[in-house]
């Protein structure tokens, strides 16, 4: 353990003399963040995260986004269609997420008609490490969970009743 923070602290003073004398963060060892990332769903906290720490990009890899009856190379065969997402972000472990997106807010219906049923997200909250800070030149990283949409479903939509007023009998 000795040697391991002596090759660190090695490492950072190079890194501080090559930056200018200012002092940089870098990542612990891989053998540490799998520890971190490899416990106890227990341990899950829902700190709020520096926006500072929070670099999340998104990038369209597949699908159509255009609400379509058939003619889909992508999830052609499902009810409410999708289209895939890259979610990457710098700051986390693992640094890229695949999403599925809804292409439809109610599945399309091979004649044109109306749908009466509504396409909605399937949120799936996955335990993360998120940099939360640095301290001695390393950052720190804290398992939290975050929301990935992770498919479309189909739902009954809300539907309000409103209440028909009846004409009262004479007496």
């Amino acid at each position: 353990m000795k040697t391991l923070l002596s090759v660190i602290a090695v490492v950072l003073a190079a890194l501080t003399v090559v930056n200018g004398g200012s002092q940089n963060c870098v990542d612990p060892p891989h053998n540490i963040i799998n520890k971190n990332y490899n416990t106890n769903l227990e341990n899950v906290t829902t700190v709020q995260i520096r926006s500072e720490y929070i670099k999340t990009r998104r990038y369209r890899v597949a699908g159509d986004t255009s609400c379509k009856a058939g003619g889909r190379r992508y999830g052609k065969h499902a009810v409410c269609p999708v289209y895939y997402v890259l979610n990457t972000d710098v700051n986390r472990i693992p640094q890229r997420q695949y999403e599925q997106i809804c292409s439809c807010s109610s599945p399309p219906t091979s004649d044109g008609g109306v749908s009466l049923v509504e396409c909605r997200a399937v949120i799936k909250h996955l335990p993360v490490l998120r940099r939360t800070g640095c301290a001695g030149g390393i950052y720190n990283f804290t398992l939290t969970l975050e929301a990935f949409q992770t498919g479309c479903e189909t739902v009954q939509p809300n539907i309000r009743y409103v209440p028909v007023d009846t004409p009262k009998s004479p007496e």
